[in-house]
């Protein structure tokens, strides 16, 4: 028996696309939703959880210093893999891997040791979007995710935030 009724009907995430399959992932396609004959899946989420980044306070950092990004989720999450954030030193960029995750499973923690030739005399620029790295193909594949206690994957695209100043940021390596 269906747990969907009038009283109960099944919400869709605002992204979600309708084709004849049922209702899809944007981003990867999946049916989420399928109704009818077809086989079904469990129902996305209306939203998904936001995520706000906080970076280093202002300073002049030399080569060997540990520069450290945490990302908090309005929702506890699950990590799988190292994704990570892009962080350019002039033109150079390079990434802070994450190092792991809070006892609340909300804050996320990435750190990159700066090295010589990461100079920034006008600031650092960090990239808006947690990256997931996938690696290899068939049952060798890595994917790195970010999924809630449901075990819903979150989708790259829902992976977004709004990064504070980092022109106050400077390396001298």
């Amino acid at each position: 028996m269906s747990n969907w009724s009038l009283k109960n009907p099944p919400t869709y995430r605002t992204d979600a696309v309708a084709g004849p399959e049922g209702w899809k992932d944007p981003v990867t396609g999946e049916v989420l939703v399928a109704i009818g004959g077809l086989t079904t899946k469990k129902a996305p989420l209306a939203s998904w959880p936001t995520f706000t980044l906080a970076v280093p306070a202002d300073g002049t950092y030399p080569a060997g210093t540990t520069l450290t990004f945490t990302v908090t989720a309005s929702s506890v999450v699950a990590v799988a893999g190292t994704p990570s954030i892009d962080v350019t030193f002039g033109t150079t960029v390079r990434q802070a891997q994450f190092t792991g995750i809070d006892s609340t499973k909300k804050i996320l923690t990435f750190a990159y040791t700066t090295v010589a030739g990461d100079d920034a005399p006008s600031g650092i620029a960090v990239n808006n979007t947690i990256d997931l790295n996938t690696v290899g193909k068939g049952k060798s594949r890595v994917v790195d995710e970010l999924t809630l206690n449901s075990g819903e994957t979150i989708p790259a695209a829902s992976l977004t935030f709004t990064v504070p100043a980092t022109a106050g940021i400077i390396t001298t390596c």
